[in-house]
């Protein structure tokens, strides 16, 4: 799956579950650089990985993951789809 796929379902699910609102532009571009460094390290099948995390989250709890939360989120996609996060990637834990 590409990175611009996995936003569009993103911003549907946020408009069902939780509404635009004047913040989710700002937050929806670091989902886009959080999803970009996943697909630089796991391609496709970690934006995939991704994506079920982060619209899991938006549809059970009725609201937007931290950024924070979706890093987490998308150091266990790399590592769920056989990937490891480099160290010298931004995303990677400390």
């Amino acid at each position: 799956m590409d990175v611009e796929t996995a936003l569009r379902e993103i911003d549907e699910a946020n408009a069902k579950h939780v509404g635009a609102g004047e913040t989710y532009e700002a937050i929806r571009e670091e989902y886009e650089r959080v999803f970009e460094e996943v697909d630089r390290i796991a391609d496709g099948e970690g934006v995939e990985e991704l994506l079920r995390h982060v619209d899991e989250h938006i549809r059970y709890h009725e609201s937007r993951p931290s950024i924070a939360i979706v890093t987490n989120y998308a150091i266990a996609a790399c590592r769920e789809v056989g990937e490891g996060v480099p160290e010298e990637s931004w995303i990677a834990p400390e």
